[in-house]
């Protein structure tokens, strides 16, 4: 059977509700995702930073209004400028973590913005990408970011290789 027919027959398996088959499918979506995640974190821990200057941060409710407080969404929220070259950008981006939060775990959103460096005068560390300026973040990924997206990916693959191999 060649890989090309091996796919097939497991998608269709899949289509057909075969636990396992969705599980392999779940598990090559996320190693995929995972991939491109640690090679873009990898990129963004090597971009370079300059001071620039924190106009505001903070915690934003996300999405509609929810029925019930609890359910409600937020997200971290900043707005910050800098320079490079001698032409100055405005950013937003706190983090390549996209974190969403719920009422009540809003404090992870508020550790996050922690996380940027900042002196007494309101200057902050800005990272942007070489290429293009005008993106940039104020937390820049590192190694432990790196080995939790390539955990994430890891443990289902670990699981589905215990369960079905």
């Amino acid at each position: 059977m060649t890989l090309a027919e091996a796919a097939h027959d497991t998608i269709l398996a899949a289509l057909d509700g075969d636990r396992r088959s969705i599980f392999l499918l779940a598990c090559l979506y996320l190693v995929l995702v995972c991939a491109y995640s640690a090679f873009h974190q990898n990129r963004i821990s090597r971009w370079p930073g300059v001071r620039g200057r924190l106009i505001s941060a903070g915690v934003r409710r996300f999405g509609g209004t929810a029925w019930a407080k609890t359910d409600q969404q937020y997200v971290p929220e900043a707005l910050y400028e800098y320079q490079v070259d001698g032409r100055r950008y405005l950013g937003k981006r706190v983090s390549p973590w996209m974190m969403v939060a719920s009422r009540n775990m809003r404090f992870l959103l508020n550790a996050q913005l922690r996380g940027v460096e900042s002196d007494d005068e309101g200057h902050v560390t800005v990272y942007y990408d070489p290429r293009n300026p005008a993106k940039s973040f104020l937390i820049r990924t590192g190694w432990v970011s790196q080995l939790v997206t390539i955990a994430i990916a890891a443990l289902p693959t670990a699981l589905y290789i215990v369960r079905y191999h």
